[in-house]
């Protein structure tokens, strides 16, 4: 269960850094003499590297709370 609830924050992060990136590239490609190459692999990386960047704060709080509950109703 906790590998499928990692895939969907993946590919939800990975969705929102597709448009994050398709603005980033624009504004590169406008501040850097139109180099598409450039600004190619800026649309490129950026949706994977925002994905795995936020990935860990998404899934601690899933991890932390079951954890916190499953130390508490031990100690009863």
């Amino acid at each position: 269960m906790h590998g499928r609830s990692t895939a969907a924050a993946f590919l939800l992060f990975h969705w929102l850094g597709a448009h994050v990136a398709h603005w980033a590239g624009l504004i590169m490609l406008a501040t850097i003499d139109d180099n598409v190459r450039v600004a190619g692999v800026l649309v490129v990386i950026t949706p994977v590297a925002g994905a795995l960047v936020l990935l860990p704060l998404a899934l601690a709080p899933a991890g932390t709370v079951p954890a916190c509950l499953r130390k508490r109703l031990t100690h009863r």
